[in-house]
C-alpha cells in the first residue's frame, strides 16, 4: 500500500507524506541497526557506511515492490535480494 500511495501522490497529500515519512523513518533505522550487528559479527564489511547501505536497501525493497506487482516471480526477485545483499560484502 505504501508504495501505490507514493507512486499515485508523491508527496501532494499531507496525511500520506507524514505516514510515508515516520515509516521511511523507522524503517532506516531498523536496518541501520540490523547493519551495525552485521558489522559487529563480520558479516559484512567493516568500511560498509550504515545509513547508505540503509537507503540502498530501502531503495532496492521498493523496486522490488513494483516488480512484483508487476508481476516479476519469486525466483528473480530472490535473485534480486541475493545481489543486494553480496553488494554489501564488498562496497566499492
Amino acid at each position: 500500500m505504501g508504495i501505490n500511495a507514493i507512486c499515485e501522490f508523491g508527496r501532494s497529500d499531507p496525511q500520506v507524506t507524514s505516514l510515508r515519512d515516520t515509516e521511511s523513518t523507522r524503517l532506516t533505522a531498523a536496518l541501520e541497526q540490523a547493519l551495525r550487528q552485521a558489522k559487529s559479527k563480520k558479516e559484512i564489511s567493516r568500511t560498509l557506511k550504515e545509513s547508505a547501505a540503509a537507503q540502498f536497501l530501502r531503495a532496492t525493497l521498493s523496486g522490488m515492490k513494483v516488480a512484483a506487482k508487476a508481476g516479476t516471480d519469486a525466483k528473480t526477485l530472490k535473485t534480486i535480494a541475493q545481489f543486494a545483499l553480496r553488494s554489501l560484502t564488498n562496497p566499492q
